[in-house]
């Protein structure tokens, strides 16, 4: 108690013995206090047990199931362009030949897989980009054949892709919004081919090329592509009795007889694809051997106009068409005719708009 006491009246007054004993004596005191505390966290943790760590869990695949696939986008074919009304003939080469230029993603220095289908009016350059597209559409989720003699129609044709592709929509002009498709074409997860039909040259479409799709282009002009894989269509053969021209001719006309008259107009036809298959089908309308359209349709290119676009058989074989037709049908062929008549057809008049405008 007399330490104590001292402690309480002053640790000033303290000696070396006293100092001495007093830090023994907290030393001592902070040991028990370890000690006490030691005890006390071993009873603790026997009373409360921490929770064992959770044990890591790994899944491993399973080799016998498919890795489960994201969901694939719908298909988009937007394609105006009717399949041919009668089975396609002699293009299995020029078939392969564009299959390989568009797998060929890389080797086209303006875009990244375009091939350019050139050839004059007649020789099927359309009917082989659409033969294409039957063969091999169903490897795209998107296809789009645009009209594109005019940068204005193909700039329309691409922008009414917008809605399928869930643009937002917006105010912008058809050239703008078309650029904005493509570049959402550049990075849609979905395989794309597009078709730029009856393209004049390569300015018409230069602001207006994709980055990351098939592109076929067909066009008249054979210059002017430097960048562009080309392929040039050609005539069907009619060398022989079983030539593509003459069995494309032989099919049209429903004949399976004179092979050698059908040789003989074949080759007066040049192997035009257009002329052979507007032929056949008036030859089978009207009947006609095949030396007797030969006779006509030669009288009708000597008189006929000369165009620069098509050949002159070609030429030939639309007039007798056009003869052939009735009165009252050869104004709506006129009609057709300005507004291209490609794609269109005879509902265009007969389910007209109706309404009291109309009736009036």
């Amino acid at each position: 108690m007399e330490f104590f006491q001292k402690l309480l009246a002053g640790y000033q007054q303290w000696d070396t013995g006293q100092w001495a004993l007093a830090v023994t004596a907290f030393t001592f005191i902070a040991y028990l206090l370890e000690k006490a505390l030691h005890i006390f966290s071993r009873m603790h943790r026997y009373v409360f047990p921490p929770k064992p760590a959770p044990i890591p869990f790994y899944q491993v695949p399973n080799p016998e199931q498919p890795t489960p696939q994201p969901p694939a986008l719908p298909q988009i074919h937007q394609i105006s362009a009717a399949p041919p009304t009668t089975q396609v003939i002699g293009r299995e080469d020029e078939l392969l030949e564009l299959r390989q230029h568009l797998l060929a993603t890389g080797g086209v220095k303006i875009t990244n897989a375009g091939t350019i289908v050139q050839g004059h009016g007649g020789i099927g350059k359309s009917t082989l980009a659409r033969y294409y597209v039957d063969k091999h559409g169903d490897e795209y989720g998107g296809i789009l054949w645009a009209t594109a003699d005019e940068r204005g129609k193909l700039a329309e044709d691409l922008a009414a892709l917008a809605p399928a592709l869930d643009l937002p929509p917006n105010a912008l002009k058809p050239l703008q919004c078309a650029q904005a498709v493509l570049a959402h074409i550049g990075t849609d997860s979905r395989k794309w081919l597009l078709i730029y039909d009856n393209v004049t040259d390569l300015d018409t479409i230069k602001e207006l090329l994709p980055n990351s799709a098939h592109l076929i282009v067909t066009t008249r002009e054979a210059t002017g592509w430097d960048g562009f894989a080309t392929l040039r269509a050609t005539t069907l053969g009619y060398d022989t009795i079983d030539a593509p021209a003459i069995t494309l001719l032989m099919q049209t006309a429903d004949r399976e007889t004179d092979h050698a008259g059908a040789r003989d107009l074949a080759e007066a036809l040049g192997g035009l694809p257009l002329a052979l298959i507007m032929a056949g089908a008036l030859v089978r309308a009207e009947g006609y051997e095949f030396a007797d359209y030969q006779t006509r349709i030669a009288d009708v290119i000597a008189r006929a106009p000369k165009n620069i676009a098509y050949p002159d058989s070609v030429i030939g074989a639309v007039q007798l068409s056009y003869d052939r037709l009735p009165k009252d049908a050869k104004p709506i062929a006129d009609i057709l005719a300005w507004f291209a008549a490609e794609g269109l057809d005879a509902a265009l008049l007969t389910d007209a708009l109706g309404g009291r405008v109309w009736e009036k």
